[in-house]
């Protein structure tokens, strides 16, 4: 099932549909917290209390 958004542009489209997947292309290195897109990888890095 998709949103039923519509984009003229095949990148937005793609970049759109991987919100949609269950994979994880964004992965933490140090905790293994898997994030769908870049904005909430980068939120979870600046909001994580990571220990070295």
């Amino acid at each position: 099932m998709h949103c039923g958004m519509i984009f003229m542009d095949q990148t937005l489209y793609l970049l759109h549909k991987g919100l949609h997947s269950d994979s994880d292309p964004w992965k933490c290195n140090l905790c293994g917290h898997g994030c769908g897109d870049k904005y909430m990888f980068t939120t979870h890095v600046i909001s994580s209390d990571h220990s070295c």
